[in-house]
């Protein structure tokens, strides 16, 4: 998954609704201070925090202004943005509770300054890019909504970066700002701020991209720019001022940084702009080449238009001249055709002035998009150069990790190979090298338990080692032999021999299931010089029974990969494994947020994935799946490698995965699971469950379609509760006619079933004529289904609607018993 993806693979938290006596009950560890307030962590969620905002001191304007904002915020979605869930209104207080991100791009710089290594050019490119695309999405919905926060504040502070550190949001909206802002907060964000802003108090979205601008050269060069130098920004932001950017090293970082660093607030480059510049940086050198072809095409097309014009107007004027050359031979005219003559022959030289004057500014208009096209080939020259070198270098370092892997792979397997060596070699201990062994080992090694015996309480010196640096316990535990061991446990435990194996992992790695029970609770969760413990060297091998012994004494811990052994078992697909530690281990996860079904998943193995699901991500009382929940958070690879197993699944409201990712405005998620699971639906289906009216509007010719439910639009739409795309589908027409009395009139069960919560009880406004018969004013659903005879529908609609009268008093049973409808009167 690509750092700079739509959103990073973490399962988002599942948020309940918080009372403000909840959140104070939970409130744990001060995670930091914002520019508008205090912000917690919650006890018992570990993927949420809270942001407190002390409202005291606030003018009722400023408290109205807070309202309006905050109401507007958790409706902003965007994987560059931090999700807000909730806001908590209490006395002098408003709580906002969020996502939680342990660390910010702040503490990111700092760490390369203690380290005095430069960023690496593509964590600095991926971070402006993954910012720029969430600014582009938030100066949209600012656009489209003027009551939405405007920022003013971006500075590293407020970008958070995730565990991995390849995932960054912005966060810290500047709420209510001239009302929270005090002198220190103004301090930490001045050297963020746009000249206009400094200068003239203005803010708009270009103020945004001089703050990602600062960003951008602090993580390019490590410092913060000081254009002010101790002076007033109104002496310094003059006109002609130019950045200085020589400390700048990469040409690509510099170029942009020229287009952000500019005064005027329209001239300077936009979110979206900095968004497809950067996307373009990303491309191959072929798509480069393809996009100077169409850019030279352009050129070519555009020079071409402006030649013909040209020759058309110096044409007029050659025509122009013709004419004054003929007034010129009838100057000898008589005098009073001469004054007529004359004030042509003026108009006609007015018209070639201003026919010259077009001509020189279509050449001036050609000469500027000539400049213009040689600046964008430079540009995109410029580019390529800096893909060509990315790519080779990136080629340079895929060979490197490739050959690392290999020597690791082989390193690791010698590795293998020569303790394996060893423990034959061990295990084959010649007769005369016995004998040289000391008096205990070579008891315990020969399970002469009495032996044993008799020495410790003579006195004999435990612990003692042979060449390996082993012990008489690694001795007795490697052979099996529970007497010694039980003598020698409390003597020699924990010991160590020159491989960091302790007699705990002799027993585990030699099948020595009695042995491992006795020293399991003494020497559990020591390392080996491979950073291997007893159970993932149990795992390794694959012995489900020791592992089952060693998993309640040290599960939980993990390899150098950062696995657990269910992790290690679920990848190598060993069932019997998978079955003796997943009750101990389950749940946990890596540093890159994968479980053990993950694993599974992942290495193609389905019937462990199976074994492994009721654990990992188990479907809960709702019905909601792993598969369901992986769409909701917009998980696109764990829904990928879950729709084998569970697609096709419906929660208890009858809601599929793709269901979900539709609710959730997962578009691309809706998209892989329409394949699998909603095949039949059209895009129409799709926007009405969405309650997407724009897309309904494009769609509304396929209204009558049905899906392999045989659901049409309006019936998804109404049982997704959307009253607005129904009305859109079916409206109500001027006498007050529904779509539910619609459904009754044609004997449509399944949409008046789906209808009912929605129009139940709404009644006709005048005179309704349908058919040759006829529905008094007020009248109902059930009145029609009844005039009708249709008993199927009638029976739907009874507990709604029965006992409703029209405007004469009649009820629906009245009206079917005037019809000689028996039926009904059951």
């Amino acid at each position: 998954m690509r750092a700079d993806s739509s959103e990073p693979a973490t399962e988002a938290p599942i948020v309940p609704g918080f009372t403000s006596k909840e959140l104070h009950e939970r409130f744990d560890d001060e995670l930091g201070k914002g520019m508008t307030g205090m912000v917690y962590s919650l006890k018992g969620y570990p993927g949420l925090a809270v942001k407190a905002i002390q409202l005291s001191g606030l003018s009722t304007i400023s408290v109205d202004a807070l309202k309006l904002e905050l109401a507007t915020v958790p409706g902003l979605s965007h994987p560059g943005i931090i999700k807000y869930h909730q806001v908590v209104w209490d006395e002098g207080l408003v709580y906002i509770v969020m996502d939680r991100r342990d660390k910010t791009l702040e503490s990111l710089i700092s760490e390369y300054k203690q380290k005095r290594i430069p960023i690496p050019i593509e964590l600095v490119l991926s971070a402006v890019r993954q910012i720029a695309a969430a600014l582009a999405y938030f100066h949209t919905v600012n656009d489209a909504d003027a009551g939405r926060p405007v920022r003013c504040d971006l500075r590293p502070a407020n970008v958070l970066v995730s565990e991995d550190g390849e995932h960054f949001v912005i966060a810290d909206f500047g709420l209510c700002k001239d009302a929270l802002r005090n002198g220190s907060t103004l301090a930490g964000t001045r050297p963020y701020m746009a000249p206009e802003t400094l200068v003239h108090k203005k803010t708009s979205p270009a103020s945004d991209m001089w703050s990602l601008g600062v960003i951008l050269y602090e993580l390019a060069t490590l410092n913060r720019p000081d254009f002010l130098e101790g002076r007033e920004p109104a002496e310094v932001f003059v006109n002609g001022w130019k950045p200085d950017l020589s400390d700048v090293t990469d040409d690509f970082i510099r170029y942009i940084l020229g287009k952000i660093f500019v005064l005027d607030p329209a001239e300077r480059l936009t979110a979206s702009g900095l968004s497809e510049l950067l996307r373009a940086s990303d491309a191959s050198p072929r798509e480069l080449m393809v996009l100077i072809s169409v850019l030279s095409d352009k050129c070519e097309s555009l020079e071409t238009a402006l030649i013909t014009k040209i020759g058309a107007l110096e044409e007029a004027l050659t025509r122009t001249s013709s004419r004054n050359e003929a007034l010129e031979k009838t100057v000898a005219t008589p005098r009073g055709d001469f004054e007529a003559k004359s004030t042509k022959m003026a108009a006609f030289e007015k018209e070639l002035a201003s026919k010259t004057e077009e001509i020189a500014s279509l050449r001036k208009d050609l000469e500027a998009k000539t400049a213009k096209i040689g600046t964008l080939e430079k540009t995109i020259s410029t580019q390529a150069t800096n893909v060509d070198g990315l790519t080779k270098d990136l080629e340079a370092k895929a060979a490197r990790i490739t050959t690392l892997e290999g020597q690791c792979r082989e390193h690791l397997a010698a590795t293998k190979a020569l303790e394996a060596k060893v423990m034959q070699l061990s295990d084959a201990t010649p007769q005369s090298e016995l004998l040289l062994l000391p008096k205990l080992i070579r008891a315990a090694h020969m399970n002469s338990t009495e032996t044993v015996r008799t020495l410790l309480e003579e006195g004999v010196r435990a612990g003692q080692r042979d060449t390996q640096g082993m012990t008489a316990l690694m001795h007795a535990a490697r052979q099996g032999h529970t007497g010694p061991v039980e003598l020698l446990v409390e003597r020699e435990k924990g010991l160590q021999d020159k491989n960091g194996w302790t007699a705990l992992m002799h027993a585990a790695y030699n099948n020595r299931p009695e042995v491992v029970e006795i020293l399991a609770p003494h020497e559990h969760g020591k390392r080996n010089n491979n950073n291997q413990t007893a159970l993932m060297m149990a795992v390794e091998n694959g012995n489900a029974e020791i592992a089952s012994l060693l998993a309640p004494h040290e599960k939980g811990l993990k390899n150098s990969r950062d696995r657990t052994a269910l992790m290690v078992a679920a990848e190598k697909g060993s069932p019997e494994l998978v079955e003796a530690l997943v009750e101990h281990e389950k749940g946990l996860k890596d540093k890159w947020d994968h479980n053990a079904l993950y694993y599974a998943l992942k290495n193609g193995y389905p019937g462990i994935a199976k074994t492994v699901i009721p654990h990992e991500d188990p479907t809960d009382t709702d019905g909601i799946t792993a598969l369901m929940r992986a769409a909701i958070r917009g998980d696109t690879e764990m829904v990928g490698l879950l729709i084998p197993l569970q697609k096709g699944l419906k929660d208890k409201d009858g809601n599929t995965a793709h269901m979900h990712a539709l609710k959730n405005k997962q578009t691309d998620i809706a998209a892989l699971l329409r394949e699998h699971e909603a095949s039949s639906w059209t895009p129409l289906m799709c926007a009405s469950f969405a309650g997407d009216i724009e897309e309904v509007n494009k769609h509304l010719s396929d209204k009558d379609k049905k899906n392999s439910d045989g659901d049409t639009a309006l019936i998804i739409a109404a049982r997704a509760g959307h009253k607005d795309i129904v009305e859109l589908l079916d409206p109500t027409d001027e006498n007050g006619f529904t779509a539910l009395m619609r459904a009754a009139h044609r004997n449509d069960p399944a949409a008046a079933e789906a209808l009912l919560p929605l129009q139940g009880g709404m009644r006709t406004t005048r005179w309704v004529e349908i058919d040759g018969w006829r529905i008094f004013p007020k009248g109902t659903a059930l009145m029609v289904a009844a005039a009708r005879g249709h008993t199927e529908v009638a029976r739907l609609l009874v507990e709604k609607e029965g006992g409703m009268s029209n405007k004469d008093g009649w009820t629906a049973l009245m009206r079917a018993a005037l019809k000689g409808r028996g039926e009904f009167t059951k």
